[in-house]
């Protein structure tokens, strides 16, 4: 409620910031009030005071991550350097690049240089468990995949990813596949450990 009358004077990240603000300190209050003062010495006014303190915090950082998200575009994070499988590779020929090159999921390409599915690393988990590592990733592949624009906002992706469950996706500039953006990239990205380029 707060946050909606301030949101006419500021934008949304700022109202929420002022917003939370506000909440912490009356929730600093209510904790103060609950230890010093007769009429509130509850223990209710104590979880009431830290559970407000924590949600306004809580409002406060998803906003900021959120804005964060939206102004950072695909084109700061995407991988160029990728491996392309093809339909006939075995699971075992995916495995071990998996092993060599960090990758955990792959995208596989027809003689023309179309992608015609995805391999997951769960899949190539369950072959492996199955002891099926000779046959081709096109048994395992999905078919279900989408097209990022390198221009689309890291936001815009996360969504499609978290959606669809998608591991991995391409990333296209002019109708051309310059790269892909996988699942590793977004948590590294969310967590800290990966900076725009």
């Amino acid at each position: 409620m707060l946050r909606a009358l301030l949101a006419t004077k500021f934008d949304r990240l700022k109202a929420t910031q002022v917003a939370s603000i506000i909440g912490q300190v009356f929730a600093v209050l209510f904790i103060l009030a609950s230890i010093f003062l007769p009429a509130f010495k509850s223990p209710m006014f104590t979880l009431l005071g830290i559970f407000i303190f924590f949600v306004a915090r809580q409002e406060h950082r998803a906003l900021k991550q959120e804005r964060r998200l939206n102004d950072t575009l695909i084109s700061d994070l995407y991988r160029q350097d990728f491996t392309k499988l093809e339909p006939h590779d075995t699971i075992r020929t995916a495995i071990t690049v998996s092993n060599i090159k960090r990758e955990k999921d792959f995208l596989v390409f027809n003689d023309q240089e179309q992608v015609i599915g995805m391999l997951h690393a769960l899949f190539m988990k369950e072959a492996e468990e199955q002891n099926d590592l000779e046959s081709p990733v096109m048994l395992y592949m999905t078919q279900l995949f989408d097209y990022v624009n390198i221009k689309d906002s890291v936001l815009q992706v996360f969504r499609k990813m978290q959606a669809n469950s998608y591991a991995i996706l391409p990333v296209v500039e002019e109708g051309k596949i310059v790269g892909v953006i996988d699942r590793t990239i977004m948590e590294d990205f969310l967590n800290g450990r990966r900076k725009k380029s």
